[in-house]
């Protein structure tokens, strides 16, 4: 049962984290008005920086969203090895 929790947790972050890039600005106010002004008028590169700044900025949560999720099953593991 808990196994079947976390696979759907996991599923519904994986979802969130694949929707999110599209409803997220990720540019300060300074970056977006640079990116416009300097590629006159074409949205595809603003876009693509913002995009870029997504990505590297999920990388942290990814990395650590896995360790809190491995301390929390070795410290479910360790209690139920000292309950038993």
């Amino acid at each position: 049962m808990k196994n079947r929790q976390i696979y759907i947790a996991f599923f519904c972050i994986l979802l969130l984290w694949f929707f999110a890039p599209a409803l997220a600005d990720a540019q300060c106010a300074m970056c977006n008005a640079t990116a416009s002004t300097s590629t006159e008028g074409k949205k595809e590169s603003a876009l693509a920086l913002n995009r870029g700044i997504l990505f590297l900025m999920a990388i942290p949560y990814v990395l650590l969203t896995s360790i809190v999720i491995l301390w929390l099953k070795f410290s479910q593991e360790r209690r139920a090895e000292q309950k038993g």
